[in-house]
């Protein structure tokens, strides 16, 4: 093993270091959670450090590759509900073999869609290496480590929306992705703002595989697909595991595009599954964004874009308008934001101040119409009955849809302190 490596980002240390001055982490590294290897362990050639994620049925890790002196990220086919055995492979339950088989199946299958289109011109999607073997016949998949987070923590961290512009240059990389994607016959169907990662360098990866099914088998023989569905994410059709395609993976691009640029989710999205354009709630935004937010979420797939191409290329047509015309008339519905804000409470009525794509509000206009921040980890997310019931994918924290959490959002310089028993910071 390699000496003086900080677990956490497999970057060199001095001997008696306590924090690594690379990532900020403790050294010796903090334990992974329980049922997951523990960092410093040796799997074949690899170090295992510090725990990235967890999922329905897979563990992921940063690795260290010693044989080529390389950070990697490996995959672990580890069901959520299996116990680790002394030999450190998932235990398989009496009677649940079949069930253990078909999402190693499924497991692998992402790990195959994925090579499938990263090593295509212009995908961006994180690439990878190899399908590893061990601790019998475990699969461990072998991909690129990627240096950011995702976009769904960058618009916290932020505390804020994004530019229109901004967004708007993500989303045509995904869209181009998604173009990609699609002419290899393959649907997504889980494109969310936690499964778009942004590198250090700005870049962007589409990530998660995990609920892409093939793209003949959604649009023919929608009832052979299991179920998955994401709050605010997922189109009718794909919440009623219905007749799924393109326009599937395009209405949660749609979706996106509304939270980046307004950094929460409208309330009013839960009275009638519509989303509200962005002027409606103040944002300076052309014309041509909301047409295509628009177009994008239409609750009828027939309306809405067909092709990925077609969408990034409006998308990529939006430019700044001249100027005064953007700005809004009054009487527009301004906006609660989460993640705390500068509040003025006058006569009972909440105001606030906002960083990013500022609504054209007058300095006290009142609020009387929300934008709600709910970060995507708390998302629900189904899976088929099978998986649930036997194997217990996607339950606790990813199946458990989100209340309507009442948040406010801050200008950027400003952070509140929450009140006590308030669950206004409670999911994100």
């Amino acid at each position: 093993m390699p000496q003086n490596l900080c677990l956490a980002c497999m970057k060199p240390i001095d001997p008696g270091t306590h924090v690594c001055p690379h990532c900020g982490n403790v050294v010796p590294c903090l334990p992974n959670s329980q049922n997951s290897l523990q960092p410093g362990y040796t799997l074949g050639r690899f170090i295992i450090g510090k725990e990235l994620g967890r999922g329905g049925y897979g563990i992921t890790y940063i690795a260290y590759d010693t044989r080529l002196a390389v950070v990697r990220c490996i995959k672990e086919y580890f069901p959520k509900d299996c116990r680790r055995m002394p030999d450190m492979s998932p235990e398989i339950r009496p009677g649940k073999e079949r069930e253990f088989q078909q999402f190693s199946d499924r497991f692998l299958q992402e790990a195959r869609m994925m090579g499938a289109v990263s090593d295509k011109k212009g995908a961006h999607v994180t690439e990878v290496y190899d399908i590893l073997k061990f601790h019998g016949d475990i699969p461990y998949i072998l991909m690129e480590y990627l240096d950011g987070c995702t976009m769904d923590e960058y618009i916290s961290q932020k505390r804020s929306g994004l530019p229109w512009q901004e967004a708007r240059d993500i989303l045509c990389d995904v869209l181009e992705t998604l173009d990609i994607i699609h002419k290899q016959n393959i649907l997504h169907r889980d494109i969310s703002l936690s499964n778009i990662f942004r590198l250090k360098d700005g870049s962007i990866r589409l990530i998660d595989f995990g609920s892409a099914v093939n793209l003949n088998d959604a649009l023919n023989q929608p009832g052979t697909l299991y179920p998955s569905s994401k709050r605010y994410y997922s189109p009718p059709e794909q919440v009623s595991n219905s007749q799924q395609g393109p326009w599937t993976d395009l209405y949660a691009v749609g979706a996106c595009l509304f939270k980046l640029v307004a950094g929460g989710w409208p309330r009013q999205y839960e009275a009638n599954k519509v989303f509200p354009t962005l002027k409606m709630y103040g944002f300076s935004v052309p014309d041509k964004l909301d047409a295509i937010l628009t177009k994008a979420t239409d609750p009828d797939p027939r309306k809405r874009y067909q092709s990925a191409l077609a969408m990034r290329d409006d998308l990529a047509a939006v430019q700044e308008a001249p100027a005064g015309k953007t700005k809004e008339k009054k009487g527009k519905l301004p906006l609660i934001l989460g993640i705390g804000g500068a509040v003025v409470a006058a006569a009972g009525i909440l105001i606030f101040t906002m960083g990013g794509n500022k609504p054209d509000t007058n300095e006290n206009m009142a609020v009387s119409a929300e934008i709600e921040s709910v970060s995507d980890e708390t998302l629900s997310k189904t899976e088929s009955p099978a998986a649930e019931a036997e194997s217990g994918l996607e339950q606790d924290e990813e199946n458990t849809e989100a209340e309507n959490i009442p948040e406010t959002r801050e200008s950027i310089e400003e952070i509140t302190k929450q009140e006590p028993g308030s669950p206004a910071l409670e999911s994100l």
